[in-house]
């Protein structure tokens, strides 16, 4: 959370320069944002043209330009178009902010991330952001970029300056997994083939998962009820499947969903399993 936050804050440092972000960025970049003197402008979900159009417009009115994006979205499940951000970014000279909380070790060949499943060189990125936490077993954030930026980051960086760095367990921990990602990618392809399964069989139930493409590990089920995710949730719960509903104000009012999460661990039974059951409560709850 404060590696994204401090990243963004650090980087807008003045009232004389712009952080774009995208409407469902999560909100440690919110958070960033806010602690920021910069202006802010939201735009449509994963909207590169608006992007393009507005900064045809306006380059010119800031010194310096943020566009802060995830890698995949923790609440619906869809990659950025990385390769058209980033031919903004040559185009119009800004500072590109990537969080790949949910998409490092979920995507790419070998799961590196949006670099390796887009095939962008990794420099045409200012700042690959992430968590430890996740795919890597342990607990802190991460900011990767030029060595230029890094330096900058060490000095400018509130997240950084003031507060200790992470103890050599949970450090271990995270190169451990690491290497394990790194050595095995079978587990990575296996991931992705779990992930395109249980999202092809929502779809062949017509369960609604908003955007999501079954290209990273999260992929939400659309409720539309706060009352109703709940209920769903605990009737879940009692066949044995473990999902949280999400509802506002983490998520649109409206919008309220489960939000599963897949493993290289699960099987393709459990997976089955799950997708029917879901589907089943669902149709039982609008009775």
């Amino acid at each position: 959370f404060l590696a994204v936050a401090s990243a963004i804050s650090s980087l807008g440092k003045s009232e004389a320069d712009l952080i774009l972000y995208d409407r469902l960025n999560h909100r440690s970049a919110i958070d960033g944002i806010l602690s920021s003197p910069a202006s802010s402008k939201p735009f449509p979900h994963n909207d590169y043209n608006f992007v393009d159009k507005f900064l045809s417009a306006h380059r010119n009115d800031y010194r310096r330009v943020i566009v802060a994006i995830e890698g995949s979205y923790s609440m619906d499940g869809d990659l950025p178009n990385v390769p058209e951000f980033v031919r903004l970014r040559e185009k119009y000279r800004f500072i590109l902010v990537i969080d790949e909380a949910h998409s490092l070790g979920c995507c790419g060949k070998t799961g590196r991330g949006l670099s390796e499943h887009f095939n962008v060189p990794p420099h045409c990125v200012d700042v690959w952001a992430g968590t430890l936490s996740k795919c890597l077993a342990s607990c802190g954030g991460y900011l990767a970029g030029r060595r230029e930026m890094i330096e900058y980051f060490k000095v400018h960086a509130p997240g950084f300056v003031y507060s200790a760095g992470i103890s050599p367990a949970n450090t271990g921990a995270a190169i451990g997994a690491l290497r394990k990602m790194i050595s095995e990618p079978e587990r990575v392809s296996r991931l992705q083939g779990l992930a395109k399964l249980f999202y092809e069989l929502c779809k062949t139930n017509g369960l609604d998962t908003l955007d999501a493409t079954g290209e990273c590990a999260v992929i939400p089920v659309i409720v539309g009820d706060f009352y109703k995710a709940m209920k769903v949730s605990s009737m879940l719960l009692d066949q044995g499947i473990h999902v949280q509903p999400i509802t506002y104000p983490a998520v649109t009012a409206g919008t309220d969903r489960l939000r599963f999460f897949l493993s290289s661990l699960h099987t393709k039974e459990q997976i089955e399993f799950t997708v029917a059951t879901c589907a089943k409560i669902l149709i039982a709850v609008e009775q």
